[in-house]
């Protein structure tokens, strides 16, 4: 009962919205105007493709519609395509949609899919599915191309005089051989002629390789939930283009061939089929023909070209070895080879007593040493800095960078020197922070506020206390009067990973170290008033990071 109430909501789909329309969203609605729940929608929805991609369409009936209505085994209404009732670039448009659809409920960017198609054992048929569809797919799409391919060669497709051809095509030489290759072929007579005379010469080749360690990224299969979350997958491309001319002696009038055919290699071995043909006679303009297949071998449709393009016909093997937007597409990653199922992460289960919490700080394997920064961020007189001051939460309960007129009591609760490459808007490498406490008596003081008088010197300060009198003091690199001579805690980027160092109390090196979150630092050398960041939200100095 519940698969023929499944099969009846996609016929409901189907003819309620079109074919055009997404499947799987069709579906998903449809159910949820049922008032099915959430996992049984998107259940009926991945059962949804077996029920409609397994049935036949043998022995219906003649109808006007696209699709026919009937299958006597079940005795339930299945929708089935009637090709030869639809434009070829409407085939190739519902085809798309459905791999789109495919491609969601196979992908593992969504917990939820994942955890319903891998929930019910769904995964093994639709992939097989999801294959069987492409080739579907390569055959339709062969057809419209091999159309679009003889027209810019000035023939005209035989198809076009059959009688039992609708819609410009001849639904037989589409699905009624083995191969499609068998029936689209893609080649200029004059060209296998002069193979076959021996005149077609090789007169230019390369055969160059292309590896990447981080070619391109993909959704971290770990994270499925981070839209931020990716993985690195690395590449190697090799291709190997020979340009031919048709020769009838040892002197041509010009160097420019008359085609060239180009083969992909994978690991060491060539493909079977070229990938790329680029035909420069017989247009009659003197342009040329490409035709591109982006299917590596062992894909469906392997074989059956993806694109027929007319360009210019100066073309050579080092203008294509150039051409970055060809060479993408002959190596383009397809939704397939995106899809990388996430590792079952192994538990670790640490226990400890409740009065030993467990330190989330790595300690230093040279104590004597301790951690240190690995590179070098100041110059020769370490006065490549801004300083801020990051003062005490008053009763508001915030941590405020800089200060305005509050008249809150606080103290000094960090300088922070943030250094820069010479300019102050523009930060050292590592975009490196050092965390100073204040000397005796500032570290003490009840004061209204310290601000940074930036607009004169960016590591001047203007101390303001309760009662009312003030003090300029200049944060000097090396000892100076309001800071320590040594930084508490220190926070850079390495890579693409931010770590902070700390001294523990009475440690004269940097004995902790932890990482950080990779959030993108404030602007270097930029001051807002504290009532204006207060006011906005804005608070620069953020969550404590040690």
């Amino acid at each position: 009962m519940k698969s023929k109430t499944i099969v009846l909501l996609i016929v409901s789909i189907l003819f309620c919205t079109g074919c055009g329309d997404s499947f799987r969203g069709g579906v998903l609605d449809r159910a949820k105007t049922k008032g099915w729940a959430e996992k049984n929608r998107k259940a009926a929805a991945a059962h949804a493709y077996q029920y409609f991609l397994k049935t036949t369409n043998e022995g219906r009936e003649n109808s006007s519609d696209i699709l026919a209505n009937t299958d006597t085994n079940v005795n339930v209404p299945l929708p089935k395509i009637k090709y030869n009732l639809l434009s070829l670039d409407r085939l190739v448009k519902i085809i798309d949609q459905w791999l789109e659809d495919f491609d969601t409920l196979l992908g593992y960017n969504d917990p939820k899919e994942v955890k319903y198609v891998d929930t019910f054992g769904l995964r093994p048929s639709l992939t097989q599915d999801e294959k069987v569809m492409k080739a579907v797919r390569a055959r339709v799409k062969a057809a419209e191309l091999d159309r679009q391919f003889k027209s810019l060669l000035g023939q005209v497709p035989r198809e076009f005089m059959r009688i039992d051809c609708l819609n410009g095509y001849n639904i037989r030489s589409i699905f009624g051989t083995k191969s499609p290759s068998e029936t689209f072929k893609f080649n200029v007579d004059q060209i296998d002629e002069a193979k076959k005379a021996g005149t077609l010469k090789q007169i230019e080749s390369s055969r160059f390789n292309v590896s990447r360690r981080f070619d391109h990224k993909i959704s971290d299969p770990n994270n499925p939930g981070d839209s931020n979350a990716f993985v690195w997958v690395a590449s190697s491309q090799e291709l190997e283009l020979t340009n031919y001319k048709i020769l009838y002696s040892d002197r041509p009038k010009d160097n420019g061939g008359n085609y060239i055919e180009g083969y992909r290699w994978n690991n060491g071995k060539r493909e079977s089929l070229p990938c790329l043909k680029i035909f420069m006679i017989g247009t009659g303009d003197g342009s040329a023909v490409f035709v591109i297949d982006t299917k590596q071998e062992g894909q469906p449709g392997f074989g059956v070209p993806d694109f027929v393009e007319e360009r210019d016909s100066s073309v050579s093997v080092m203008d294509l070895m150039r051409d970055k937007a060809l060479i993408g597409r002959l190596f383009e990653v397809r939704p397939e080879q995106k899809r990388i199922p996430p590792k079952n992460p192994s538990v670790y289960v640490e226990i400890a007593s409740a009065d030993k919490p467990i330190d989330v700080w790595e300690a230093a394997p040279d104590k004597a040493k301790g951690w240190t920064v690995p590179f070098h961020y100041q110059n020769p007189l370490a006065s490549n800095y801004n300083v801020r001051v990051e003062m005490s939460k008053p009763d508001l309960g915030t941590s405020l960078d800089t200060s305005t007129d509050f008249s809150l009591s606080r103290t000094i609760k960090y300088i922070k020197k943030e250094w820069t490459n010479g300019d102050r808007f523009e930060a050292s490498l590592g975009q490196v922070v050092e965390y100073y406490q204040a000397k005796t008596p500032y570290d003490k003081m009840s004061l209204v506020s310290v601000r940074v008088m930036a607009s004169e010197d960016t590591r001047k300060l203007l101390i303001t206390r309760d009662d009312g009198s003030t003090e300029t003091v200049l944060v000097k690199s090396g000892q100076n009067k309001i800071t320590e001579d040594r930084p508490i805690a220190i926070l850079y980027t390495e890579g693409e990973r931010r770590y902070v160092i700390k001294r523990s109390n009475g440690s004269k090196v940097f004995d902790k170290k932890r990482e950080l979150s990779l959030t993108t630092p404030e602007k270097t050398g930029v001051y807002f008033s504290e009532e204006a960041e207060y006011r906005s939200g804005d608070m620069r100095s953020g969550p404590r990071p040690f």
